[in-house]
Formats: structure tokens, sequence, C-alpha cells
């Protein structure tokens, strides 16, 4: 939680730290603080009871908080590789130049409210949020009869296609630009470059996290009566609530400059 409040505060106390891309890694990192002090709690008060440890109520807007900080999550690292895209390799396009601190709010606000519209449908009747027995934690039921057990499946294509298909085509395109850029632009290029590393490195370490858990959640909807053993559900979901807490100590190891600004800023204050 410490390092996720790290990475907020610097973007809003440190006026050069304003960029569009640190606004959507404070988006990011707001997502993960959320997990860190809401779903880590409840989760772990299931799983050492091993029953449910809230009130139905609070196990429905606890799911619907989960869902909505993994829309959050997923779609601020797909706009923050669109971004670094149209930086690389538009750098003096139209619409690079509309990239500022005001358009990224916008974006951001955009995310927010689809994520909650989304996260927000089983609140208004179609499936429902239950306490899961597998997990310890509450999720998406996905086997009501009829239209209802299809919003699992609408989720996880709203979660994981889309944005996986703007990263993969963002970082293609950079690469790409960096294998033909003329040599008088190559050192910022570079730059750039570093800084989209960080980013790729964040966006692995969240696939593999995250897609493993919506594999085998995809599997049970599919297939009710599959049989896998109790305990990789559980280990999936730890590790999937627990890139939470890895993604800013990703970002502050790797970025010296984020360093050194905090040893700055603390120096002068």
């Amino acid at each position: 939680a410490a390092t996720n409040l790290g990475v907020i505060l610097a973007v809003i106390g440190i006026k050069k730290w304003r960029s569009p891309c640190n606004i959507l890694l404070a988006n990011l990192a707001s997502a993960d603080l959320i997990v860190n002090l809401w779903t880590f709690p409840i989760t772990l008060a299931s799983l050492i009871q091993e029953k449910q440890a809230v009130s139905d109520l609070f196990c429905k807007v606890s799911g619907f908080v989960d869902n909505i900080m993994i829309l959050v999550s997923v779609w601020t690292l797909a706009a923050s590789s669109v971004v670094r895209y149209v930086m690389i390799t538009r750098p003096n396009s139209q619409l690079s130049k509309t990239l500022n601190h005001h358009s990224i709010l916008k974006i951001t606000s955009m995310i927010w409210t689809s994520s909650i519209l989304v996260a927000g449908l089983p609140m208004a009747g179609w499936d429902e949020y239950i306490f899961s027995p597998v997990t310890y934690s509450c999720s998406i039921h996905g086997r009501l009869p009829g239209f209802h057990k299809y919003y699992f499946l609408f989720f996880c294509i709203i979660a994981f296609p889309g944005p996986f298909v703007l990263m993969a085509f963002s970082y293609s395109m950079i690469f790409a630009k960096m294998c033909t850029v003329q040599s008088t632009t190559r050192k910022q290029t570079i730059r750039q470059v570093r800084a989209s590393v960080i980013l790729l490195v964040i966006i692995v370490m969240f696939s593999l996290s995250t897609l493993p858990t919506f594999i085998i959640a995809l599997m049970f909807w599919a297939n009710p009566e599959l049989n896998i053993s109790i305990k990789i559900p559980v280990v999936l979901h730890w590790v999937l609530i627990s890139n939470a807490t890895l993604n800013p100590v990703i970002y502050s190891v790797v970025n010296t400059k984020y360093r050194a600004t905090w040893r700055e800023y603390i120096t002068q204050h």
C-alpha cells in the first residue's frame, strides 16, 4: 500500500511528474491501493476462517469493487500503451499535441465510469456476486440459468481481448519505430523506449498474474464438473491480488529517476 501511495503522491505533489504517462500510472496505483486496503483484508479473513467473513450485502459490494479494480487496471495499462505509442511513433502529430494532463484526466474518468457500469451490471440484475468457497472471495456467480450465465463471458471479453490487442499493437509499433529511427533522434527515442520498457514489465507481470486465474475460471464456467485441485484457484487468486503490490515496486526499482526525484524532494523539504 505504501508504494502505491508513494506513486500517487509523487504525481500529485511533484509538478514535473504530471506527465500523461505518469498520471495514468497514478491511476493504476489508485486501483492497486484500493485492492491493498479492501480486497486483501476481506479475502484474508475468509481464508483464515475458511468461510464467508462478511455479510451477503457486503460480499456483493466487495465483488463489485474488485471487478471495478480489475477493469480499471487493465484499461489503464492499455491506455498507457497507446499514449506511449503516440508519443514515440507520432511525436509531432496533432494527436500527440493533445495529450496533456487535461485530456489524460478525461481518459481516466472514462475508464472509471465505464468500469463502474460494467461491474455494476450484476448489482442491477444480470448475474450476481456471491461468495466463492473455491477462492475465498466474493465474485461473479457465473452459473445462473439462461441469459444470466453469459455475464461472466461478457466481462472476460471486456477485460482482456480488447485491452491486450491494444497493448500488443502499441508495443509492436514502438519497437518497430526503434529499428527505423534516424540517428539524429535516436537518443531521445531511446529514452522514450526505456520508459516504455518499464511499463512493458508491469504489463507482462499483470498478464502473468491475471490471465491464469481467468483461464481457470472460464474452464469452470464452461464445465462446472471440472476436476481440479482446490488449491490451484486459491493460489492463483492470491497471485492475482498480490500484483497490486508488485506494480509500484517494479516501477520504483526499475525507474532510477523516480527514486532520484523522491530523494531530491525529501532533501528539500
